[in-house]
C-alpha cells in the first residue's frame, strides 16, 4: 500500500509581499486618521480658548462696570470707566483727631475697553494689555434704565459668534 502523498503548500514570496503591502496600507490609513484627529483637536482647542478669552473679557467688563462711579460709551464702540483706584493708599482715612480730608473720588483710575486689530484691549491709565484675540467688533450702549449693554463678535473658524452681557450701573454721576 502506498500512501498518497500530500502536497504541503508553503507561503510563497509573492504572497508574503502582498500580505505586508496590505498591512502597510492599513497602518498608513490609521496613521493618517490619527494625524487628522490631532489637527482637529488642536483647532478645536484654539477655538475654545478664543471663545473663553472673550467670555472672560465680558465678565471683567461686567465687574469693573459695577465698581465704576462713571461709565461712558463714546461712539458706542468703546467703554470708558472711572473708578476708585484700589491700590492707592493715599485715600486711607487720616489719624483720629485730624480734620477729615479723605475724598473717595480723589485717586481714580480710568479704564478703557476697545477693539484694535481683532484684539480686545484694556487700557488702565495709559497702560494697555490685550485681553482677548479674534474679536471682530464690539458695541456698547447705556439704555434709559441705566443698564450697560455690551456685545462682542468673535470669529470661530468661519462662524461669527456674538456674545453679550448687560450690567446695571448703580453708581452713576
Amino acid at each position: 500500500m502506498s500512501s498518497p502523498r500530500r502536497k504541503l503548500r508553503a507561503l510563497t514570496l509573492v504572497e508574503a509581499m502582498l500580505s505586508l503591502l496590505i498591512i502597510f496600507i492599513i497602518l498608513g490609513a490609521f496613521a493618517s486618521m490619527a494625524a487628522q484627529y490631532s489637527n482637529i483637536s488642536r483647532f478645536a482647542s484654539v477655538k475654545d480658548r478664543t471663545l473663553q478669552a472673550a467670555q472672560l473679557a465680558l465678565e471683567r467688563i461686567r465687574t469693573e462696570a459695577t465698581e465704576a462711579f462713571n461709565v461712558t460709551t463714546p461712539g458706542g464702540v468703546q467703554i470708558t470707566l472711572q473708578r476708585v483706584d484700589p491700590e492707592d493708599t493715599t485715600r486711607l482715612p487720616t489719624p483720629p483727631g485730624s480734620p477729615p480730608s479723605w475724598n473717595p473720588y480723589q485717586q481714580t483710575i480710568t479704564i478703557q475697553y476697545y477693539v484694535s486689530a481683532q484684539t480686545m484691549v484694556r487700557s488702565a491709565n495709559g497702560q494697555a494689555e490685550n485681553v482677548a484675540y479674534g474679536v471682530q467688533g464690539m458695541s456698547c450702549a447705556i439704555d434709559s434704565t441705566n443698564n450697560l449693554q455690551v456685545r462682542m463678535s468673535v470669529m470661530e473658524s468661519v462662524i461669527l459668534t456674538t456674545l453679550s452681557t448687560e450690567v446695571f450701573l448703580p453708581l452713576r454721576w
